[in-house]
């Protein structure tokens, strides 16, 4: 969309300068056609100083039509710049936070693991308690007479 207010902004510009460049070649035939009728034809003379500062006036318009669009190519450059840079320092953080979120997960990850862990080997513990507990019981009973 940018780029196509500038192609349109730059045809303007070109057009408008065609067509004063026009007006100044017409100038500048009225002027030949004009120092001619002097010598006889009877057309408009027209001072060439004139001419000289038409062109001198269209090309310092031009010059600072040149420079205004430099110049606001230089300041959409610069806002361009600014979003790339604010976007790598936002990647970058978010890759941090990533990994730190990676890290902290691997982590609880190990100790819910460790305490799964511990858990079984408690339960087995108290299962191997009980048939002990049973075993010896039995043994007792099995020993004892009727």
């Amino acid at each position: 969309m940018e780029r196509q207010r500038r192609k349109e902004a730059e045809t303007r510009i070109i057009k408008d300068l065609n067509d004063r460049c026009i007006a100044l070649s017409v100038e500048l035939g009225a002027h030949t056609y004009g120092t001619m009728g002097q010598a006889g034809t009877g057309g408009p003379a027209v001072d060439p100083d004139k001419v000289l500062s038409k062109f001198q006036e269209e090309k310092d318009r031009r010059e600072e039509v040149e420079a205004d669009l430099l110049g606001k190519v230089d300041e959409e450059s610069k806002v361009l710049l600014e979003m790339i840079e604010t976007e790598r320092r936002v990647r970058e953080e978010a890759t941090r936070t990533m990994v730190v979120m990676l890290e902290k997960f691997g982590e609880r990850l190990s100790s819910e693991l460790e305490q799964e862990r511990k858990d079984r080997e408690g339960t087995e513990e108290t299962i191997l308690k009980i048939l002990e507990d049973t075993a010896s019981r039995m043994e007792t009973k099995l020993k004892r007479p009727y």
